[in-house]
């Protein structure tokens, strides 16, 4: 179904502060660079060649970029973005439609929630003049095809950004390239769509299961032991974001013991749990996330295991988790990402306005749709409003690069439009007023994925 959606706060009321914008920067890019923290990315692996009607250029147009770097580029909070010419009468009266495809329900209504605010709150009501009109259109991860029914009968809307579920950016990937209308990917790491069949109007402002493990298998080997037990949802996300770490752990030299797929949703652990105690394993990699995360950290503690075995992965304790799985989430190891103890000026502005805007406290996923949000709002910025002229938004959506809320730098590889950022380790620890929050304890760089769909 779709719904225009009237009833959030007014974001012009928000004084408009260049949170991110205002530190960042426009302009291509060729450095290499890291891979973003996940919120609760879903996706999965396509050996289908690209399309023939794939347009040949891809990548940014060319340009004299600065030569690659080994470590991110020096930008920081104080840097001033060039001046965006905003024509003095818009290019159009006619809003710019952004189609915001998330979850409203479902094991993952929460991110979608979370990371459609933190959306809408980076582009608030108007950019270069024009009025901002969101229509929202639901994401069922369980009916992907369903997907590309909404985004037919919503062919008038400009830009789409959001998609969370794997599968949905999969099956809308042809319904985009032929619409010839941008998509702007917040959540979803299936690497087909920025590997073997990328399209000139797709972008993710996210990440990707190769990424997520090409430094964190190693690091993983080398801290944490020898030989891991896995445990991920068995649907197309689950698989990619543990086949990959898995395989990057075993090139280290590791050694995977078992694997294990329960149902997306799942209520009991019990018989995964039953079967990780009796392994010889030294620790356990796994990824979930929303309600299932907060199921299996709080299972996995009342096992016992968290005395036995270290548990590390992707996404199993957040801003939006932690309350409710309470000291059970103490000690769990997470591929870091944004925290409410981050201390850049963007993120306190972002925490501040979030509040102001909608009464509650960022959360990470908040901050991934900010993330998306700013993506476009800069990139809108460029054309002067002039999203109508669909490839020099696409273009300009790739050129796009800015401060993020950690104080990372952030842009997309040209070649295969996929977003470059830097990763750390965090583990849950408590503090002296009996608080628990994510502590770093390890800098793993910067990640790229080649775009090259090889399977783990």
């Amino acid at each position: 179904m779709t719904k225009e959606q009237d009833d959030q706060p007014i974001l012009s009321e928000i004084p408009r502060r260049r949170f991110v914008g205002g530190a960042g920067k426009l302009g291509l890019f060729a450095a290499a660079g890291g891979v973003s923290a996940i919120a609760a990315a879903c996706g999965d692996d396509d050996d289908e060649p690209a399309s023939t009607e794939a347009p040949a250029e891809t990548g940014a147009p060319a340009t004299d970029a600065p030569a690659a770097t080994d470590g991110p580029a020096d930008t920081t909070a104080g840097t001033e973005a060039p001046a965006v010419t905003t024509p003095a009468t818009p290019v159009s009266d006619e809003p710019i439609k952004v189609g915001i495809l998330l979850p409203t329900s479902g094991p993952y209504a929460s991110l979608g929630d979370h990371q459609s605010k933190g959306i809408r709150l980076a582009l608030g009501d108007s950019v270069a003049g024009r009025e901002i009109e969101y229509v929202d259109l639901e994401e069922n991860l369980f009916a992907p095809q369903e997907s590309i029914q909404l985004l037919q009968s919503n062919s008038d809307v400009d830009v789409f950004v959001g998609v969370i579920g794997g599968g949905t950016a999969l099956a809308v990937r042809d319904t985009i390239h032929d619409m010839e209308k941008p998509l702007l990917v917040t959540n979803a790491v299936t690497r087909a769509i920025t590997g073997s069949r990328k399209s000139p109007y797709i972008y993710r402002a996210s990440t990707t299961g190769y990424q997520a493990g090409v430094n964190l298998g190693p690091w993983m080997f080398e801290n944490l032991g020898a030989s891991m037990d896995t445990a991920a949802p068995d649907y197309a996300s689950g698989h990619e974001l543990t086949d990959y770490p898995a395989r990057f752990f075993e090139e280290a030299g590791g050694k995977v013991i078992s694997q294990y797929f329960p149902p997306l949703g799942n209520a009991d652990y019990a018989a995964v749990l039953t079967e990780i105690a009796s392994t010889d394993s030294d620790f356990v990699y796994s990824f979930f996330a929303g309600a299932d995360a907060v199921r299996w950290v709080s299972q996995y503690a009342e096992f016992g295991l968290d005395e036995a075995k270290q548990l590390i992965g992707l996404t199993l304790v957040n801003d939006l988790t932690i309350g409710e799985q309470g000291d059970a989430a103490e000690g769990v190891m997470i591929l870091g990402g944004w925290s409410r103890q981050v201390d850049t000026p963007e993120n306190v502005m972002f925490m501040e306005d979030f509040n102001a805007a909608y009464g509650e406290e960022a959360t990470g996923n908040g901050s991934t749709g900010f993330n998306g949000g700013t993506v476009l709002r800069m990139a809108i910025e460029s054309v002067g409003g002039d999203v109508e002229n669909v490839e020099a938004f696409s273009a300009a959506i790739g050129e796009v690069e800015f401060t993020t809320l950690l104080g990372r730098d952030f842009h997309f590889d040209p070649e295969t439009h996929n977003s470059i950022s830097f990763q750390t380790v965090e583990q849950i620890q408590r503090q002296e007023d009996g608080s628990l929050i994510p502590v770093e304890i390890a800098e793993l760089g910067e990640a790229v994925d080649p775009g090259d769909d090889v399977d783990p």
